[in-house]
């Protein structure tokens, strides 16, 4: 089954961002357990290997619950592995999820996936009669060696890779994990720093070049401004506002259009738009 509650999904199943661990608990590990077998969890938690351990289980268990919901790819190869060694089979699904091959012969379980409290009992008796009835039609072998006519098996697979080792891997691969994340965080960081300088070398570069256009040399360059991405402060000079053709070019140069042009008592004020793709 699957064992990772995906971002996408966690609305279908009412915000539960642990959907599948409480599917597993709350009905799977009684209907197993009424029905008379030892449950065997999944052991793997938070990644997508496959690992011996798991592979030694498939091949060995007396009866595996395959959950086919949400078309997850480990649990088809894993069904695969089990169907190869010729084995029983208890097939469940949720109601959200219909199977892409034809089932029609094949006595597959849908339960439902709200795991409301009023419906846990019958859920659970229904599943641990699926899993009686899947015992006894499967007379310990694979239905789908039937459905498709299969005629070969597999031999039961050697597994060098003891749980420990599994464990050690499974470690060793959330190392490898965090680093890429700290390695993406940190160039994703030094990314947005480069494009920080650019932005505030743009903005000193237009405000140099209406300096210029003025003939001024001092102002005030504020950013984040209320109805502009920048504003600029200039002295007021006797012909700054017959000027305002020269500096909407000037700003253009660096991607900057100006919005407006007004005289605060001695004081030139220009409001400017960021027209720069990479902002």
């Amino acid at each position: 089954m699957p064992i990772t509650t995906h971002s996408d999904t966690v609305e279908r199943f009412g915000g539960d961002t642990a959907h599948w661990d409480h599917v597993i608990e709350t009905i799977f590990v009684p209907a197993i357990e009424a029905a008379g077998f030892v449950p065997v969890r999944p052991s793997v938690r938070g990644t997508d290997l496959i690992h011996g351990e798991i592979i030694r289980q498939l091949s060995s268990a007396d009866m595996v619950l395959c959950d086919l919901s949400d078309h997850n790819p480990n649990v088809f190869f894993e069904l695969g592995v089990r169907t190869s060694v010729n084995k029983p089979i208890a097939l469940v699904r949720d109601e959200h999820t219909e199977l892409p091959f034809d089932t029609s012969n094949l006595n597959t379980h849908r339960y439902k996936s709200t795991l409301n409290a009023w419906d846990t009992s019958s859920e659970v008796e229904k599943l641990k009669t699926h899993i009686e009835d899947s015992v006894a039609t499967c007379k310990g072998e694979n239905p789908l060696w039937r459905h498709f006519g299969l005629t070969i098996t597999a031999s039961q697979p050697e597994v060098t890779e003891s749980s420990a080792d599994a464990k050690l891997e499974l470690i060793w691969e959330g190392l490898r994990d965090l680093r890429r994340d700290f390695t993406s965080a940190g160039n994703a960081s030094a990314h947005t720093d480069q494009l920080n300088k650019q932005q505030v070398q743009r903005e000193r570069d237009v405000a140099h070049e209406v300096a210029r256009v003025l003939g001024v040399k001092q102002y005030k360059l504020q950013t984040g401004f209320e109805g502009a991405d920048l504003r600029l402060i200039f002295p007021h000079t006797p012909h700054g506002i017959e000027l305002v053709d020269k500096i909407t070019e000037a700003a253009s140069w660096h991607a900057f259009e100006l919005k407006h042009a007004s005289l605060a008592a001695d004081s030139l004020v220009l409001l400017f738009e960021d027209h720069d793709p990479k902002r």
